[in-house]
Order: structure tokens, then sequence, then C-alpha cells
């Protein structure tokens, strides 16, 4: 997904598309507007600046038989082990609250 983010911001640039109407970066807009998932992918995890933190959601897959369930949080320690706890609680739960209004 990053590359593809890249290459719309570098078309963005290239073609001054601020012009056609086309106001903030492709990047921008992905930020503002789409939250992705992850669940085992540890290049998720590895590109978490570039696609942005605060656009993570942690995800188990419960009850479909490829779920982390019922070690989910073998899971969780596997794959977010370096996150800091800042970053952690965002993934987990934090980003969740925030996108689904829940406080």
């Amino acid at each position: 997904m990053n590359y593809v983010i890249e290459a719309c911001d570098c078309e963005w640039e290239r073609r001054r598309l601020w012009t056609e109407g086309i106001a903030s970066r492709p990047s921008d807009a992905l930020r503002r507007q789409v939250h992705s998932t992850l669940w085992f992918e540890r290049h998720g995890v590895a590109s978490r600046h570039q696609i942005g933190v605060d656009n993570l959601l942690w995800m188990t897959d419960f009850p479909h038989n490829v779920s982390t369930y019922p070690d989910t949080w073998k899971a969780v320690e596997h794959v977010l082990a370096e996150v800091p706890p800042n970053e952690r609680r965002k993934i987990l739960y934090e980003n969740a609250v925030q996108l689904y209004k829940l406080e």
C-alpha cells in the first residue's frame, strides 16, 4: 500500500493536480479517511509510520477459522513486540474508540 500512496503523491506533485481541484495530497486524504487493520502482518507494523499509527486497528478475525483465537495475546505479543506502549495502545484499542466514537 505504501508504494501506491507514494506513487499517487508523486503524480499529484508532478502533474500539479492542485490546479485541477485536488487540493491536498492523496496521502493526506488517505490518512484523513482510511483505516487499515492488521493481525499477523509484521510488514504493517514495520510501516506504521508511513501508513499512520492513528490509522491502524488490530483485528483477530474472530469467529472465522483463520482468526488468532484462542491465542490472540500470543499473536499480539509476537507482532507488536517492538512497538512502543503508546503506539501499541493506539493500534490495539484507542484508534477504534476514536473511529467509532465510543467515548
